[in-house]
This record gives C-alpha cells, sequence and structure tokens, in this order.
C-alpha cells in the first residue's frame, strides 16, 4: 500500500501533504485575531514555527515521514494549539496566553519529546504576537530569521525572537576605561552590584554614590547595575570591602542588592573576560535569592550554560560547561549539564563518558543514572538501559518519563506484568505531577500491550481507546485497537478499517503492518495478509508473529520450503 502524494479530500486552504491548515490559513487567522483585538488591550500569544527534517532516502518517503510528523503533532496538541503546515517539513503553532519563559520551557519539552520520538532533526523558532493588528506580518517574519539562529544552534536547536544577549559585553568606553585600571596589576577583583527588583527612578545609583568611599572606581551601567573595581583584591578582601559597603547603602534605606565577584587571576580566563565573569557570578547570586553574594566558580559557570541552554544555544551552553569543569572536575551538576547538551549536539559518546563519570562520583545520583539510560536507549542497547533505570527506580520512584521508559523497555521484553504494574502507576499515582506535562497516550498505548499480552483484552481496550482519545492520529493505538476488535468478537469492518488507518498514517511501523495482515488472514483475504506480513518483516526483521503466521500462509499453499524457511527464521527468533 503506498500513501497518496495529496491528503484525500484536499481543500484551499489545507497544506496537500498533511491536510492541516496551510499558510494562507494561518495568514487569515493573525489578521482576523489582529482586528478582533484591535481595540482592546493587546493579547500575548506567541508564534512557533517547528521545522522537522524527514530522514528518507527518496521523496515518497520524504512525504510521508512529513505526513507522520503533522499527524504526531496534531495528536500531541490536538485543539489546544491551533496547527498550520507551511510545506517542506515545517510547521505553525499557536501559542495562546503564555509568558515568555514559559514558551520557551514548553519549546525546550517539545524538543526533548521529539529527539526522544527519534526525530533525527528538530528546529524551533519563537515570536511573540500581541495582536494590535498593525504587526502581524513582521512577526511571522521575526519567527522565520529566529528559526534561521536556531538551525545553527544545533540538531535540536531553539531561538526567541528579539530576546537579548544574555551576558552582553561592556561598551567601549567601560572597556577602555577598566583595562587602563587593571593594565599591568597581577590581582584584582571585580564586583557586579545589581538591584533585586526592577528601577523605577535613579535612587538605586544615587545610594552607591552615597556609600562609595571616595576614589572607588566605578561604572554605572545603568540604573540598577554598578561594577566596582577593587585593587589587589582576593575574596576576603573582596567580602570584607562588600560588607562595609552594605552597611552603608543600609542606612540610607532602599530595595536589597545582589553581587556577582569575579577574582583575577583565574584559570583559563583573561583579564577581558573578567566584566563578564563578573556578571555569571551575579546571576548565580540571583538565583540564591536577593542579597546574595556569589564568587565566579564552576556553579556559575553551570548557571550561564543553563542560561544559553535555555536559550536554545546549545554549542554556548557546552562551552560554558566544560569551562566550568575545568574550574571544577568532579562537579557532577556540570557533568549531568554537559551529558545531556552533547546528547541534543547528537555526541553520545562524549554524553556517555559524562554521566559514567558523575556516576563515578556518585553511585545512585537519580539524573546521572536516567540520562545515561537514555543514551544507552538511544544507541538500541536496551539491556544496559533497564539497569540503569532500574537503579534509578528505587531513588525516585515516582518520574513519569523514567516510569514510561521502562515500561516501555519491558514491553519489548516481554516483560509484561511488570510493565503493566509500571505503566499503571505511572498513570494513576496521584503524587506524580509532571504526569500532566507526560505522554499520556503513549502510557495508554504501552499499557494496552501489555495487558493484551496477559490476556486482559477488556482492560486492554479501554487503556487502547483512552490512547485514542488522547491522540487520535496514534497510528500504533490504531493497530492495536483493531486487533482487539477482531479478538473481541466486536467487528471484523471496523478492526479492518482500523488496521487500515494506521498503516496509511504511517507505513514504515511493522507492527502495524502485522495487525493488518493479521486481521486480512483472519478474514480469509490471504493474499492481502501475505502481503501485508511481508511488508512487516520487510521493515522489521525480528517480528516473530509476522515470520510464524507468514508461514502458516505458505504451508497452505503448498509453499513448503519458504513455509519451511520462513519457520526455521521465527525459531531462531525465539
Amino acid at each position: 500500500m503506498s500513501l497518496p502524494l495529496f491528503a484525500p479530500g484536499h481543500q484551499r486552504g489545507l497544506d496537500p501533504v498533511t491536510g492541516l491548515p496551510d499558510g494562507a490559513a494561518l495568514a487569515d487567522f493573525l489578521v482576523d485575531k489582529g482586528s478582533d483585538n484591535a481595540a482592546h488591550s493587546p493579547v500575548s500569544d506567541f508564534l512557533l514555527l517547528l521545522e522537522l527534517y524527514p530522514q528518507a532516502r527518496d521523496a515518497q518517503r520524504s512525504l510521508a515521514a512529513i505526513q507522520r510528523s503533522g499527524a504526531y503533532l496534531q495528536g500531541l496538541f490536538g485543539s489546544a494549539s491551533p496547527l498550520y503546515s507551511l510545506g517542506l517539513g515545517v510547521f505553525a503553532l499557536i501559542w495562546p496566553g503564555v509568558e515568555p519563559d514559559e514558551a520557551r520551557r514548553m519549546a525546550d519539552m517539545l524538543l526533548r519529546r521529539l529527539r526522544r520520538e527519534e526525530f533525527g532533526r528538530a528546529h524551533i523558532g519563537l515570536a511573540r504576537l500581541r495582536h494590535n493588528g498593525k504587526d502581524e506580518a513582521a512577526v511571522v517574519d521575526k519567527a522565520w530569521q529566529a528559526l534561521a539562529v536556531a538551525r545553527k544552534r544545533g540538531p535540536f536547536g531553539l531561538c526567541v525572537a528579539g530576546s537579548q544577549r544574555i551576558f552582553p559585553p561592556l561598551g567601549p568606553a567601560e572597556r577602555g576605561r577598566l583595562s587602563r585600571l587593571w593594565r599591568g596589576r597581577e590581582r584584582f577583583a571585580l564586583l557586579d552590584i545589581k538591584q533585586d527588583q526592577p528601577a523605577v527612578s535613579n535612587y538605586f545609583t544615587k545610594r552607591v554614590r552615597a556609600a562609595l568611599p571616595p576614589e572607588t572606581p566605578v561604572l554605572f551601567l545603568n540604573q540598577r547595575e554598578v561594577m566596582v573595581y577593587l585593587e589587589g583584591g582576593d575574596q576576603l578582601g573582596a567580602q570584607a570591602w562588600l560588607d562595609q559597603f552594605r552597611r552603608r547603602m543600609e542606612e540610607s534605606g532602599g530595595l536589597t542588592f545582589s553581587v556577582g565577584i569575579a577574582l583575577y587571576p583565574c584559570p583559563g580566563f583573561r583579564k577581558s573576560q573578567l566584566p563578564v565573569n563578573s556578571r555569571k557570578a551575579q546571576l548565580h547570586a540571583e538565583l540564591l535569592g536577593p542579597n546574595s553574594v556569589a564568587v565566579f566558580n564552576g556553579i556559575s559557570l553551570n548557571v550561564s550554560g543553563d542560561a544559553y541552554y535555555n536559550e536554545g544555544d546549545i554549542r554556548r551552553a557546552v562551552a560554558e560547561y566544560r569551562q566550568g569543569l575545568n574550574l571544577d572536575p568532579a562537579n557532577v551538576n556540570l557533568l549531568n549539564s554537559l551529558g545531556v547538551a552533547l546528547v541534543q549536539l547528537k555526541q553520545p559518546r562524549a554524553a556517555l563518558a559524562c554521566f559514567e563519570k558523575a556516576l563515578a562520583a556518585e553511585p545512585e545520583n537519580f539524573m546521572a543514572l536516567c540520562n545515561l539510560g537514555f543514551v544507552h536507549l538511544s544507541a538500541g542497547r536496551d539491556r544496559e538501559a533497564i539497569i540503569c533505570f532500574e537503579r534509578a527506580l528505587p531513588v525516585d520512584g515516582g518520574s513519569f518519563d523514567l516510569l514510561l521508559q521502562l515500561g516501555r523497555l519491558y514491553c519489548r521484553k516481554r516483560r509484561y506484568a511488570e510493565a503493566a504494574e509500571l505503566l499503571r502507576r505511572c498513570l494513576g499515582d496521584p503524587q506524580i505531577a509532571e504526569r500532566q506535562e507526560g505522554d499520556q497516550a503513549a502510557a495508554q498505548r504501552l499499557l494496552s500491550q501489555a495487558l493484551l499480552a496477559l490476556d486482559q483484552k477488556r482492560p486492554a481496550m479501554e487503556a487502547a481507546q483512552k490512547a485514542l482519545q488522547l491522540n487520535p492520529r496514534d497510528p500504533e493505538a490504531l493497530s492495536l485497537l483493531g486487533e482487539l476488535y477482531l479478538l473481541n468478537g466486536e467487528g471484523e469492518e471496523i478492526a479492518l478499517s482500523l488496521c487500515r488507518q494506521a498503516v496509511e498514517l504511517d507505513g514504515e511501523r511493522g507492527d502495524c503492518w502485522r495487525r493488518l495482515g493479521w486481521v486480512h488472514w483472519r478474514r480469509g483475504e490471504i493474499a492481502a495478509a501475505e502481503e501485508a506480513l511481508a511488508r512487516a518483516l520487510r521493515l522489521s526483521r525480528h517480528d516473530m508473529a509476522a515470520a510464524a503466521w507468514l508461514a502458516e500462509i505458505y504451508r497452505g499453499q503448498g509453499r513448503v520450503r519458504q513455509a519451511e524457511r520462513i519457520a526455521a527464521r521465527a525459531g531462531r527468533m525465539r
């Protein structure tokens, strides 16, 4: 069975490959939405452009891959987020009513899920929509520009349009003044002092001027941030100076401030890098809470790496984590962070080394165990992945993702009773807060598969139906439900229709072809069954059930040699 070039019932305003609304429909939506809101307070939504790369050998398979991508996204988001197909594997989503940080977090979560679903590459460009009826076309252009930047940030890159540089460098005048101050000096400190709250006036800088000792070299960078140079300062000297400064600031009253301290010399860093280092330390201090102080170190570089990672700049994040490990080689958090980023960049061997080093330092570190398990899983090393996940389970048995992946592996290894237990906990435990953001459709489908293997057909059907309620275009759930309809005697035609829909949605899944072949066989449609089962074996060489059923068909046709060859193949799979 071949996939059609155009979606059935193609209409104007629909993408011919995926059947989703197209770019013209997106433009109409934005214009209508802008008109509706032009006279009201601006609405803050986000436009997301998602580029997926179909890994295929020819054009037909590329079209099929794009169709599968559209079906997966449609099932993932449903009606909650309008979805459009712009052609060539580029999709658009509207995320209504989300703040920038939330949109960025959701985009990162989407990229992680796509990677777990074995999409080879995915890039996201985000742009904020205000629906004021004037700048919708400009916002779309910004989203495309952000997508172009995301392509340069790695296989799973992300970029938010209009985002400012996280650690902007100083201007030429400020750099020149500092270079004159530290020229020929072997030891000094830079303090980045920043008010914790947004500035509404220049009151903070007035307080600073009044509290500074006379002749103190200082740069006033903006209304809430100043940078102080201390000649010959070490950590103790900088802390002593800061204690006196803080007392004088408290005498004048006002809001709190946090401080990042960068010291020279610092291994691996030039003098010119100290201003940015002080800002990284200041961000580290902010995370500790108001009125905090942090001295630039490996943890500061973990914080700055995370900031780049959250922006979607994975390559910069990797550079930060590596610099952090130069300062603190045994830091487990840095090793985990670097490993995760390297996985994003498709460097699994280097990631594996990071996680193994982290576990050598902390054998029961949950994140390192899970991350190492995922690396083994992506490399097809199921046994090693199971060992890692089983070690992680007693540490934190409330992780949705861990339970889901271990349940998937147990199904693959035919450990169905254990799989069912984990998947029921995954779906039913009220203590698992991340369940709402997890792939519940996949969990229900796997539970259905495990229950069917345990001959619990009615609960298996209920789980498959719940999976399709969550993702109506899940091909595996469709074919599984078709098999269950036939097993439960509830309609051969329905079973056949569901299994056909599954292979039309995704013609590259061997298990879907196997179930379709089985339904044809049960209906006495031998030629169709033979074709489908042979297709299943071409896609999944180790499908024991497909091989055994095809051998039975050959015996019935008197093709004894072929039957024996296929039967022997099935026997070797046991």
